[in-house]
């Protein structure tokens, strides 16, 4: 039974990655070989890149014979990479997995849920610690300093580093579980967690020149950092460098003590974590007022409701928008450098607002909001479309979700471009103009795009938000309707306008496409939207 219960969490972790085309189709040797070379491609890159760090890393510190910190340094990531890479996966697939309840009124003990659960977390944290030390230890051998004694502690410490890792995610999962219980909107915490953490990883790699090199000038402090914070790794690092068994069975009891801890805990009160009471506050009713809106304002706001209440949508649809804002505030920030920048390009300095509001609209094209509408419904389309209300105002109503999510982000980047200043009067107003536009053109086509190739059988709101085919054609015709007129005026048109009139073809195009878009959905998308569920 417990092998049953393994297999079937790989299988869940799997289709949450590859979704087929139909329900109960089996996957295809051609599919199941591209998904794997895909995986594949992944991993090797990420083993190149921690590859390339170690062996800037190992060139130097070998030579001061710091193989310690060394060591030290690859544990203690590979730690930090298990933790944040799985706390999410132990909340969701360990405390309020989908399938709890079912499997406990199966007759499975409930023991063997739970192991089955960790094992599966096991192997997830197993793979991020091995993207860390097999390229650590590749990056030693290339500088001639592995040891004999650092290879066979290294693969043993491997398979228990995961284990150390999954204990404080089990303990950090277990209060993000009960913190999110007694939260309404737990989609917005959700978020929150995962924005600081991606924060902090684009400032890890946009600066990752620099923390290499304080790293290789501050060796006494980063050392004295991971005696005392990363304790467990200094043990392994130590056996690692000098071949002592001492500090390799102190790191076994740093990690699998508090592990049989934490399991023994969780062992016997699994069913308790699992039929807890929900303590979200509940939603009282007031006599008030009825409101009465328009069919077209009750899908709307029926659409940003759906919206705010996924993190995943809202996450992975959404992400480009904060792009939105990179350009116009580095504007501001290095205002001197960029406008030196542009003095070299004469096309660029004259109408250098309008080329911050172009890269707007490109950063907008990562905006897959719409291009998910229609598929995150899944089996829930029918309520939609049992409702009094035309189809074609509820395909409209999911691009002006779209619209309304991103136009406070496209007007803040329009003022901050134009605080730079240097902008006259036709750019001023199309600096406004062209990124509304189009983000009104690119959410109309992601609802058209995904009408068309809907994916309505996923198993969870990741497939229908990231995969699809509607996702990556929206992304390449939303980039094209910026870099194609570019082009063109590049190539054949660039001695006949200049860029603001070039700006005012695009905006044009937009308003233009915007139209029959709207006119495609209120008509003949209506049609196929109200044939989907046949």
């Amino acid at each position: 039974m417990l092998k049953s219960l393994i297999a079937l969490r790989l299988q869940a972790l799997i289709a949450s990655l590859n979704r087929q085309r139909k329900p109960g189709q089996p996957q295809t040797a051609r599919r199941a070989l591209v998904m794997g070379l895909l995986f594949v491609y992944v991993g090797g890159v990420y083993l190149w890149l921690f590859y390339q760090m170690f062996a800037s890393l190992a060139e130097a510190l070998f030579a001061q014979g710091q193989d310690a910190l060394y060591y030290g340094i690859a544990a203690a990531l590979a730690l930090i990479l298990g933790f944040a890479g799985s706390v999410f996966a132990t909340e969701s697939q360990l405390y309020e997995a989908n399938d709890n309840e079912l499997l406990l009124s199966m007759p499975i003990r409930p023991r063997l849920i739970f192991v089955s659960s960790m094992i599966s977390l096991y192997l997830t944290n197993l793979v991020f610690t091995a993207l860390v030390m097999l390229p650590a230890l590749a990056a030693a051998y290339t500088a001639g300093s592995l040891k004999t004694t650092a290879v066979c502690y290294g693969l043993v410490g491997l398979f228990i580093l995961p284990i150390g890792s999954l204990a404080i995610s089990c303990v950090l999962g277990a209060l993000l579980a009960l913190i999110s219980s007694h939260v309404r909107n737990k989609a917005a915490l959700s978020l929150g967690i995962t924005l600081v953490l991606l924060g902090a990883y684009f400032v890890l790699i946009f600066n990752s020149e620099n923390v290499l090199n304080w790293i290789l000038t501050h060796t006494e402090q980063v050392a004295s950092f991971i005696n005392t914070a990363g304790w467990r790794a200094h043990q392994l690092a130590l056996s690692m460098a000098g071949g002592s068994a001492g500090p390799f069975m102190l790191f076994l009891i740093s990690a699998l003590a508090p592990m049989a801890v934490v399991v023994f805990i969780l062992d016997r009160s699994f069913i308790g974590i699992v039929t807890r009471h929900k303590g979200t506050k509940k939603i009282q009713y007031r006599k008030g007022e009825m409101r009465v809106s328009s069919p077209r304002t009750a899908l709307l706001v029926k659409e940003l409701r759906h919206f705010g209440s996924s993190a995943t949508w809202m996450l992975n649809g959404g992400l480009g928008l904060i792009f939105a804002l990179v350009g116009p505030v580095m504007l501001l920030r290095r205002a001197e450098f960029i406008q030196n920048f542009a003095g070299a390009v004469p096309v660029i300095g004259e109408h250098l607002n309008l080329c911050v509001s172009m890269y707007i609209c490109v950063a907008l094209s990562m905006v897959t909001i719409s291009a998910a509408s229609v598929s995150i419904e899944g089996k829930n389309w029918w309520q939609t479309a049992v409702m009094p209300v035309h189809a074609g105002d509820a395909l409209l109503a999911k691009g002006m979700m779209h619209v309304a999510v991103g136009l406070p982000f496209v007007l803040v980047g329009a003022v901050l471009t134009l605080c730079a200043g240097g902008a006259g009067l036709a750019d001023g107003i199309l600096v406004f103009v062209m990124p509304v536009s189009y983000l009104c053109a690119t959410a109309l086509l992601g609802v058209c795009f995904n009408l068309r190739f809907p994916n309505m059988t996923w198993l969870s709101e990741a497939q229908a938000v990231k995969t699809g085919f509607s996702v990556a054609l929206y992304m390449a015709a939303a980039l094209g309707l910026v870099v194609v007129p570019l082009l063109i005026w590049g190539l054949l048109l660039g001695n006949v306008i200049n860029l603001t009139g070039l700006a005012l073809c695009m905006t044009v195009l937009y308003v233009i496409l915007s139209a029959l878009l709207a006119h495609y959905l209120s008509g003949r998308g209506a049609k196929v939207y109200s044939r989907l569920g046949d």
